[in-house]
This record gives structure tokens, sequence and C-alpha cells, in this order.
């Protein structure tokens, strides 16, 4: 999993500053829930076409979503459903119409 960012605020009696420490705390924790902050990158992928490939994602939880970020040669990559039962925390299956060494993000 990613590492969050945290922000500790400063004990100050000065009401401008407090604002300001709000609005960035705010916009931390805006940051820290958005979808990417946990993404990761899984490189190295062989996929193949004609059979589909498991993919350890390492996110602890379900892929809510995932993109080709690089391949080494034209393929289409799809998502294969479903995955066995104790896989969605651990494992993505894809499939690819040709070889190719893929790179993906996934969140």
């Amino acid at each position: 999993m990613a590492r969050r960012t945290s922000f500790r605020k400063i004990n100050t009696t000065n009401p401008e500053l407090m604002r300001v420490q709000d609005a960035v705390a705010e916009s931390v924790n805006v940051l820290n829930d958005a979808l990417l902050a946990e993404a990761r990158l899984v490189v190295g992928i062989a996929v193949t076409s004609g059979s589909p490939t498991a993919v350890a994602h390492g996110l602890g939880r379900p892929v809510q979503g995932w993109f080709v970020v690089d391949a080494d040669g034209a393929t289409q990559v799809w998502r294969v459903q479903p995955a066995p039962v104790d896989a969605p925390n651990k494992l993505l299956f894809l499939q690819a119409s040709a070889s190719a060494n893929i790179s993906i993000v996934v969140f």
C-alpha cells in the first residue's frame, strides 16, 4: 500500500494561521482519499494470446481499476472475470490479443 501523507497542525492563537492549517489539512485528506493515492505500478508482466495471466497486484484488496502504461508490442489487454473466490485481494487476471511484456498501474 502507498504511504499516506500526514499533516500536523501547530498550536497557535493566530486565527489566520489556524485557517491556513485547516485548509491544508482538508487538502491532505482529499489527496489521501483519492483513488490513485494507493495505486501501484506492476512491471514485467508477460501476457500471451489464448490464456489468462494472473497478476499479483499487491493492493491487499480487490482492484477497482487498472490501465496499461507500457507494452513492448502491439496488443490489447482486458480483464478476465470471474476471478477465483480467494483471489480478488491478491490477483488480477488479464487476457491479451497478442504476446507482449506490459506494465500496468492498479488502483
